[in-house]
């Protein structure tokens, strides 16, 4: 009987297969879904009551953007940072088509859309409020025989009532808009047809989610908190509304007049309508009202009585709503130790949120919109599609900016002359470029005479130089130089300078000395 191999208990390593000759396990197609709560078009996902419908929520958004101030500063704040950002097409690369299809593409949507761009992406940062945006792409033949953009149609996110989606994947397919003037009606709108704007979509949400979502319950208490100052400032200066009535009317079974007085209490107001009319029965043997109407504890505020208590929670939520956008840098105070490196590091975070925007509103035209106009239009020889890219969010300090090139400087890098460098260090500072043309021609001449220099002879070289002291005529590289040359050298040679004379100065006269000087010696 053979002999068995003892098992060692280490596996056998599995066999590499060849690159190319796998394939995943299983079906290559999707299995699952992303997990959307919808139904019959409707999204489900809002935990929050008051937010859970849609026309609801969006009237919600723009009452905080529109009565409050914080929201307001806040909001506009940032916008106006992303209305100040450079927008630009970039061409794909270097091939000849390249360019001309770029060049396209920035006139399709810089000059030839209904409207500007600013104006355009007013409209586009309204998906950032209310979580989503949809514009309608119209197109149209143009002139030169290429397709391209009429205008991009905002379709307003209360317009919208019904999303329609793919019953075997939940992938969306388009919208139902709703529009009420001249006559209701339901318009059907394919998302192929559409550029769409989300803010988080997480879950493939269409809807995404507004960034006032996060601060709404601060929003919320700030709102009911100024509301209770209003109030308590107002009874605290009017007092509150007091109402004398006979005993016999409150007592009695007939409530009509004791809901009158409490009536006139309830909208005693001191304004232009205020007035209100009484009986002025008195009581019997004496000079007593029966009906008085009158403010008990009003008092005039003074300064120190102005520090109510919900001062500081205000405060508190308006820091909230700030930091839910990164601007809390907006509520710093000025002046104090280390406010300017604070204030440094909080905008940031800010710079770096308004770069993330401007992020998403390029990847959405690029992927949605550029790819499409490729597919309709041909020219030629290209490297892909070219993109909507953005510049810089944040300008450089011309102070850092002078640093960095000292630096440079001093570290004997070779960054002049170079005019690329130079035009876009002035378009930081903020000023116009220089002409080049004519640093070019200087730069020529020097280069030319370098050359020059670089070409004469060794003969002209020792000719101009002359020989050093320890120089022989063996180290001139095969120069011959003879013992008259340093002579007719001398010869050539300018007299030296004669050194100024001097005019003869007179002895100065000696003073004489008497018997009265000789005394004060002594």
């Amino acid at each position: 009987m053979a002999p068995t191999k003892k098992a060692t208990g280490k596996k056998t390593p599995a066999k590499r297969r060849a690159p190319g000759a796998g394939r995943p396990a299983g079906s290559m197609a999707e299995i699952g879904k992303p997990g959307l709560r919808e139904a019959y078009g409707f999204i489900l996902e809002e935990w929050l009551p008051k937010l859970q419908n849609r026309k609801q929520r969006l009237r919600t958004y723009k009452t905080m953007m529109g009565t409050d101030a914080t929201v307001a500063a806040v909001g506009n704040a940032t916008k106006m940072a992303i209305h100040q950002v450079e927008f630009f097409i970039q061409p794909a690369g270097t091939l000849s088509g390249d360019k001309a299809f770029a060049d396209f593409a920035t006139d399709c949507i810089f000059n030839s859309l209904d409207m500007s761009w600013q104006e355009k992406l007013n409209e586009i940062l309204t998906y950032p409020d209310m979580g989503f945006g949809l514009f309608e792409m119209v197109w149209m033949r143009r002139p030169d025989g290429h397709i391209g953009w009429k205008k991009w149609g905002f379709r307003p996110q209360e317009t919208v009532y019904q999303w329609t989606f793919d019953p075997t994947t939940q992938e969306l397919t388009g919208f139902k808009q709703q529009v009420l003037i001249p006559a209701s009606e339901f318009i059907a709108i394919p998302i192929e047809k559409c550029i769409h704007f989300r803010h988080n979509s997480t879950k493939n949400n269409p809807e995404g989610e507004s960034w006032w979502r996060g601060v709404y319950m601060a929003w919320y208490a700030k709102h009911k908190l100024e509301l209770i100052e209003l109030i308590g400032i107002e009874r605290n200066v009017a007092g509150l509304p007091e109402v004398r009535i006979p005993s016999e009317n409150w007592l009695s079974k007939n409530r009509k007049v004791l809901k009158k007085y409490q009536d006139i209490a309830d909208n005693v107001r001191r304004n232009e309508d205020a007035n209100f009319v009484i009986p002025s029965d008195v009581w019997p043997a004496t000079s007593v009202p029966m009906y008085a109407i009158g403010l008990t504890g009003g008092q005039q505020l003074t300064t120190r009585q102005t520090g109510l208590p919900t001062i500081q929670p205000i405060q508190r939520y308006q820091a909230e709503i700030a930091r839910g956008l990164q601007a809390d840098f907006m509520l710093l105070p000025t002046g104090g130790p280390g406010s300017y490196a604070l204030s440094s590091n909080k905008s940031s975070f800010f710079v770096m949120f308004i770069e993330s925007i401007c992020d998403a509103i390029c990847e959405t035209i690029n992927k949605q919109a550029m790819t499409q106009l490729a597919e309709y239009n041909d020219f030629g020889a290209v490297s892909g599609i070219p993109k909507l890219v953005h510049g810089n969010v944040a300008k450089t300090e011309v102070d850092d900016l002078g640093k960095l090139m000292a630096n440079l400087v001093k570290a004997s890098a070779a960054i002049f002359p170079n005019d690329d460098l130079l035009n876009a260090i002035l378009d930081e500072a903020g000023l116009p470029h220089v002409d080049t043309t004519a640093n070019n021609e200087i730069a020529n001449h020097i280069k030319e005479a370098m050359a020059a220099a670089a070409a004469a002879t060794p003969q002209q070289a020792a000719w101009v130089e002359g020989p050093t002291t320890n120089e022989t005529s063996a180290d001139l590289a095969g120069t011959t130089v003879t013992a008259a040359e340093p002579q007719a050298r001398a010869a050539a040679a300018p007299p030296p300078l004669a050194k100024p004379t001097q005019a003869p100065t007179k002895p100065k006269p000696k003073k004489k000395v008497t018997a009265r000087t000789k005394t004060r010696r002594a």
